[in-house]
C-alpha cells in the first residue's frame, strides 16, 4: 500500500492499554487511492476506535475525499454565527464574529460530553477532525470507552440498563450554546441506552449531552441516573486525552465513544481551528428486539 512518495509502509502504535487510540505515522493520505484509505482506517478504527493520523496537509478537497472513503458524507443542518449554513466540511473554531479568540464560543456544547448526531433518527457514524490552529497548550478532545464502560458494570446493572430506552433531543445543547430564545418545540427520537455496535455486535452504553429522559422513569430519577453513568463512563481509565499537533487528523467512532473538547486553555488569548466533517451512520439497535419494539413504541408515541 505503499505510494510513490513514501519510502516505507505506515507505522502503528497504541496509545493505551485498553486499546483505545492508534496513531499512525510516515503515510500522506493524500497519495493513497480513496478504496486503499478506508481498508487502511477501518481495522484500526474498528480495534481501536479513535484513529490519529500525523503530519497531513489537508485541503478542504482532500479532507472531504478521506471522509468518502469510510462511506457518504453527512449533511449538516447547523449554521454559523454569521447565520450561514455549514458545509459538509466545515470549520469548528473559537473565534467570534470578528476572526478574535473569544471565551465564549459559538458552538459551546463541544465542551460537554457528547456523540455526534444523537439526536437524530441515524446518527453519524465517524467524525474527522483536522487541526489547523492551536494554542501553544491545552485544547486537548476527550475520547470515553463506551465498551470498556458497559463491560465494567455489575451484570445485574447491564441487564437492567438494557431494557431502556433514552428520549435525546437538541434541547441541551442549546442550553449549553445559550443560542438565543428556545422558542417552539424539540424534535425528539428515542435510541436504546444500551446499544449494539452494528460491525462488531459489542454492545457500548449509549448517552451524552442530548440524552433527555429515560423512557417511562420520572424526570428527576432519569436525570439522576444518567448523570451518574456519563460520570462513569469518563473515568480517567476509560479516557484517552489527545494532544493536538497541527497537521493531525482524527478519526473517531461515534457508535461506542463520547467526546469533549477540554476547555483549559486561555481561549480568550489564542486561535483553536479545526476542519471537521462526518460520515453517515445507521439507526441505534438495542440488546434484543423486544428493545427495538420498545424503541419503536416510544418513537410513534412521542415520548
Amino acid at each position: 500500500m505503499t505510494s510513490p512518495n513514501q519510502t516505507s509502509a505506515p507505522a502503528w502504535s497504541a496509545v493505551s492499554e485498553r486499546n483505545l487510540g492508534a496513531v499512525l505515522s510516515g503515510v500522506d493520505l493524500t497519495a493513497i487511492a480513496s478504496e486503499d484509505i478506508g481498508d487502511l482506517l477501518r481495522g484500526h478504527l474498528e480495534g481501536h476506535y479513535v484513529v490519529v493520523v500525523k503530519g497531513q496537509h489537508l485541503t478542504e478537497s482532500d479532507h472531504g475525499r478521506i471522509s468518502e472513503s469510510l462511506g457518504k458524507m453527512q449533511s449538516q443542518e447547523r449554521k454559523m454565527a454569521t447565520g450561514e449554513p455549514w458545509s459538509s466540511v466545515h470549520l469548528i473554531t473559537n473565534l467570534d464574529l470578528h476572526g478574535k479568540p473569544s471565551e465564549n464560543p459559538y458552538i459551546a456544547e463541544t465542551f460537554l460530553w457528547h456523540t455526534d448526531m444523537s439526536h437524530k433518527e441515524a446518527p453519524v457514524s465517524y467524525t474527522l477532525l483536522y487541526a489547523l490552529e492551536l494554542p501553544p497548550t491545552g485544547g486537548e478532545t476527550q475520547f470515553a470507552d463506551m465498551y470498556a464502560a458497559y463491560d465494567d458494570l455489575p451484570v445485574g446493572d447491564q441487564r437492567r440498563l438494557s431494557g431502556m430506552c433514552v428520549v435525546h433531543s437538541r434541547r441541551r445543547n442549546y442550553i449549553a450554546s445559550a443560542q438565543g430564545q428556545m422558542n417552539g418545540s424539540f424534535p425528539t427520537v428515542v435510541h436504546p441506552l444500551v446499544r449494539v455496535h452494528p460491525d462488531s455486535k459489542r454492545k457500548c452504553l449509549y448517552i451524552g449531552l442530548t440524552a433527555e429522559q429515560i423512557v417511562g422513569m420520572d424526570a428527576k430519577e432519569s436525570r439522576e441516573l444518567l448523570d451518574t453513568l456519563i460520570a462513569h463512563s469518563t473515568q480517567p481509565k476509560y479516557v484517552y486525552s489527545h494532544k493536538w499537533s497541527l497537521g493531525d487528523l482524527v478519526i473517531w467512532d461515534n457508535r461506542c465513544l463520547m467526546h469533549r473538547a477540554a476547555r483549559d486553555y486561555e481561549m480568550a488569548r489564542y486561535r483553536r481551528t479545526m476542519r471537521r466533517s462526518s460520515v453517515v451512520g445507521s439507526t441505534p439497535a438495542g440488546v434484543g428486539s423486544q428493545d427495538n419494539d420498545a424503541i419503536e413504541a416510544a418513537s410513534k408515541a412521542n415520548v
